[in-house]
């Protein structure tokens, strides 16, 4: 078990360097968990969190006529800068940046002798120059920076005047692990039944465990997002908020990959991972047993913002 998770788990309380660090482990240890997790839940009509956000990409107008200049801020293992690619038909000039040396190996592998820039980097200090993007994109990592003043920072620095940034957040992981409320509710579907499990063995198995808080909780609603992307920090001042739900039907076998690779159950050691297991897979196989479908929704939020003409 990580030094993190144990002292989570004992009500140690952490820092942001503690958090990074353990999400640097998490991801060098898995690269990919993240397109893993999320490319299998689509809307009503069959759009990806990252179909979302490679949509605000394709209309954004450069200036004069360039390629699109493109950062794809936590770049994980390039799966979202390979939709782009894919999408945009050579029309980007693309750049991945993410903390993690195991992600952009993985993205190196993924993306081949494509011309793409990746470097290893933190979104608090980024290396490119002033006004040399005209869009950033990130999936489901904005909400998990810490801190994340320094961050909006970068963004507006690096972002031409006029250009634009989206993010997809929400937490899936917070969700499941039950470790907060988050403004994102769950469907009265199996994913709160899950997390109503994974709290109780939570409080069953960690009577002294705090409650871990990662990134900043203005991420997480309308007006902290205004407040972040204000006109002081040079942005428009008005942020474009668009709530999605997805959606999943699954097996009891893909469910337990997806709950029981969650940040702090991923840390689990053996016995109680197995424990927590067997609580969520006879929850699982009950439903499959009773021949009701295993079908799991919940909701997620695009967000985008401008920097000021």
């Amino acid at each position: 078990m990580s030094e993190f998770a144990t002292h989570v788990f004992e009500g140690v309380p952490q820092s942001d360097e503690d958090w990074n660090n353990f999400l640097l482990d998490c991801h060098n240890s898995k690269p990919g968990k993240t397109p893993l997790a999320f490319d299998p839940w689509k809307t009503a009509d069959g759009m990806t969190s990252y179909d979302l956000l490679v949509d605000i990409a394709k209309n954004v107008r450069p200036p004069d006529g360039h390629p699109l200049r493109l950062l794809d801020l936590a770049c994980g293992d390039g799966y979202l800068i390979e939709l782009c690619l894919d999408r945009m038909a050579g029309n980007a000039r693309i750049l991945g940046i993410d903390m993690s040396v195991g992600e952009l190996t993985a993205a190196r592998r993924r993306l081949g002798g494509r011309d793409i820039a990746l470097s290893v980097e933190r979104a608090q200090q980024l290396s490119l120059p002033d006004h040399s993007v005209d869009v950033v994109l990130c999936h489901m990592a904005f909400m998990l920076m810490a801190p994340v003043e320094p961050v909006v920072s970068e963004i507006a620095r690096v972002l031409r005047p006029g250009g634009v940034f989206a993010a997809v957040i929400g937490s899936s992981t917070g969700l499941i692990d039950g470790m907060r409320t988050k403004p994102y509710a769950f469907h009265p579907t199996l994913a709160a039944e899950a997390q109503t499990e994974m709290r109780r063995f939570w409080a069953e198995e960690f009577p002294n465990m705090s409650v871990y808080s990662y990134g900043d909780p203005r991420v997480m609603t309308v007006s902290g997002l205004e407040q972040l992307f204000s006109t002081e920090r040079g942005f428009s001042g008005s942020v474009d908020v668009y709530d999605f739900d997805v959606l999943t039907g699954t097996s009891a076998e893909a469910l337990w990959s997806l709950f029981g690779d969650t940040y702090l159950a991923s840390r689990l050691d053996p016995e109680r991972k197995a424990r927590l297991r067997a609580r969520l897979d006879r929850l699982f196989m009950e439903r499959e047993g009773a021949g009701r479908s295993l079908n799991v929704e919940f909701t997620l939020r695009r967000f985008s913002v401008r920097t000021q003409n």
